[in-house]
């Protein structure tokens, strides 16, 4: 289940966005070597929304899901992902950013195939988007 969630870096800046989820199913939370991991929701309920961006030892963890509706609803940014195929095989993925207010972004990737691993794909999309939104 880890996998659905934004990984702490992503978190903890679309927590400085203050993008809150209405519900949260986990959160990161600092263990006694100082280093952030992901607490399933059992713990969560004591934590009161919009409580834990102005904490740095409690960080919410959107589910991926919830981060692009976010920056849809917010933001008005969607993230457009195009499937290119042959008949008999999948030939790559097109990933791009778009809104009424740019051109399409298209996301670059560093490895070649890194758009073919879903979860690879989710965070460059998140970042670009944080980059986006911090400018």
């Amino acid at each position: 289940m880890e996998k659905g969630f934004v990984p702490y870096k992503q978190a903890f800046a679309l927590n400085k966005l203050e993008m809150l989820p209405d519900i949260s199913y986990g959160y990161y939370s600092k263990n006694t070597s100082g280093k952030y991991k992901l607490d399933d929701i059992t713990y969560f309920q004591s934590i009161e929304p919009g409580e834990p961006h102005k904490n740095d030892t409690v960080i919410h963890a959107p589910l991926y899901q919830q981060a692009f509706e976010w920056f849809e609803k917010e933001h008005n940014i969607f993230v457009d992902r195009t499937t290119h195929t042959s008949v008999n095989e999948v030939l790559g993925f097109d990933y791009k950013l778009k809104s009424w207010r740019f051109p399409p972004i298209t996301i670059e990737f560093e490895e070649p195939y890194d758009e073919f691993d879903r979860e690879k794909a989710n965070i460059a999309c998140l970042n670009k988007l944080i980059e986006i939104i911090k400018k």
